[in-house]
């Protein structure tokens, strides 16, 4: 008989916490976590946090990916909103063995193609960015957005396999990669955060790219 549910999340949980290794069966969906804690963090009060000014996507997709994975029973009553210059919702839990996992996974590098598919629709979902009116905008983009260069380096570096003559520009606070149709082929239409692939969408049809292709 296989294992339960739980007890390969059990499993799982317990080789973060007590081996530097990679994990061989590791779900691949660990990287979709990953991508998403682009805008999000780790404080150093074992407190992990997600954030994203759509609620629907912390509690339809995140929550549900961490009770998958880590066997824990995290609910809404963890989502928090935040009333400042960008009003916006996030995920606040603090618990330090689950934050010690988050911390190895944050040193793992996605290295084949369903990891780094993985991880590329997390970081979209968290924080990338176009139009959300293509057809009035003067110009349309594809973009992901971060303050911390290193993480759009390796980003550029996947994408790269598919998209050409990708940059990184800085508007002295933060720094982005802008793409367009290419960066539309390499986007999945698996997109969790439907929010945004509605947004992700209208650009598409607006470059009469009907619908953005699976990776």
């Amino acid at each position: 008989m296989g294992l339960s549910h739980n007890k390969v999340a059990v499993r799982l949980r317990e080789n973060f916490m007590n081996s530097k290794n990679r994990y061989a069966n590791m779900n691949p969906e660990i990287f979709y976590l990953k991508g998403a804690l682009r805008d999000g963090c780790l404080t150093t009060g074992f407190t992990i946090k997600f954030a994203q000014k759509y609620r629907e996507w912390l509690k339809d997709v995140i929550l549900p990916l961490i009770n998958k994975n880590f066997d824990v029973k995290l609910k809404e009553n963890c989502i928090y909103y935040q009333r400042k210059k960008w009003p916006f919702w996030y995920i606040a839990v603090s618990n330090k063995k689950l934050w010690q996992c988050f911390n190895k996974i944050n040193k793992l590098t996605p290295k084949n193609k369903k990891e780094q598919k993985f991880y590329i629709i997390g970081f979209w979902d968290a924080d990338g960015g176009c139009p959300k009116n293509p057809v009035a905008n003067k110009k349309n983009y594809i973009k992901f957005t971060q303050k911390d260069k290193q993480s759009l380096e390796e980003l550029k570096n996947m994408l790269e396999k598919e998209v050409t003559d990708l940059k990184i520009s800085t508007d002295s606070t933060k720094y982005e990669i802008a793409k367009i149709k290419d960066m539309i082929i390499r986007i999945s239409e698996e997109l969790d955060n439907r929010a945004k692939r509605s947004e992700l969408e209208l650009v598409a049809k607006q470059l009469k790219i009907m619908k953005p292709l699976m990776i």
